[in-house]
């Protein structure tokens, strides 16, 4: 029988993308990314790319971790970095090179780090858990559950959850997603991610609050929430605490 509720997580799929023309290469790299991500208990995504004209063209943002030969031909690495950076700033860059000079050239593009070829698996990993870090500190991903299969909304994206008849509403800027369970086991997830609970029947994203007028939350696409007369001054205090901590 299908519980959603025992399915719902925090979850982040990892897309990687390696941008290397030498198929050899590629072919030394894969198994290193598949037993790293196994290791940590990861799911992870893979996309090649042989040079650096047709990853530019088919870039999107998402992408989590780009692992970049830097010479790749007719357009270098560092060339396709700078051209990802103008629409990209978060993405995770690692530069794979022989020349451990041109490496330096990646601080320009805010590089997390490279690589010199040949490199080991405890190089690749070490380069890895600092990607991660970087990755569980930003974008997150809600796995939810529903009669027509599963979706990661990204968190940041939910504005709020709240109760519809026997369903609850995930509510995005962009689409309403129903699933099943209790709020509750929402609440117990999203504890740690800036969720508040604000009434029964919600939980609202404090990223996405505009104003509080009264027993009322305003998010910032117009929708407004009650806040119930028992929950006011536990909301509030959750908020101070979190807008706190923001400001550290």
């Amino acid at each position: 029988m299908f519980n959603p509720e025992s399915e719902a997580s925090v979850s982040s799929a990892v897309n990687v993308v390696v941008v290397e023309d030498q198929e050899s290469e590629f072919d030394y790299i894969r198994p290193m990314l598949e037993r790293y991500f196994n290791d940590i208990d990861r799911e992870f995504r893979l996309v090649h790319y042989r040079d650096a004209k047709s990853f530019l063209a088919s870039y999107q943002k998402g992408t989590d971790i780009i692992l970049m030969d830097i010479e790749l031909g007719e357009k270098s690495g560092m060339e396709a970095a700078q051209e990802i950076r103008r629409i990209d700033e978060d993405v995770v860059i690692i530069f794979c090179t022989k020349m451990a000079q041109f490496a330096v050239e990646g601080y320009q593009v805010n590089a997390l780090d490279f690589l010199v070829k040949p490199f080991r698996y405890e190089g690749l990993a070490f380069r890895l858990n600092r990607a991660m870090k970087v990755l569980d500190r930003g974008r997150r991903f809600l796995l939810v559950k529903t009669k027509d299969g599963s979706q990661n909304l990204q968190l940041d994206d939910i504005l709020y959850l709240d109760v519809f008849g026997h369903s609850l509403g995930f509510h995005t800027s962009f689409q309403t997603l129903y699933s099943w369970g209790s709020l509750g086991k929402y609440e117990e997830i999203l504890k740690n991610q800036g969720f508040l609970r604000c009434s029964n029947s919600a939980l609202v994203n404090a990223k996405h609050i505009k104003t509080i007028h009264g027993k009322e939350v305003l998010m910032d696409n117009g929708d407004r929430i009650t806040i119930s007369r028992p929950r006011h001054k536990a909301f509030l205090q959750a908020l101070s605490l979190w807008a706190g901590a923001r400001s550290k």
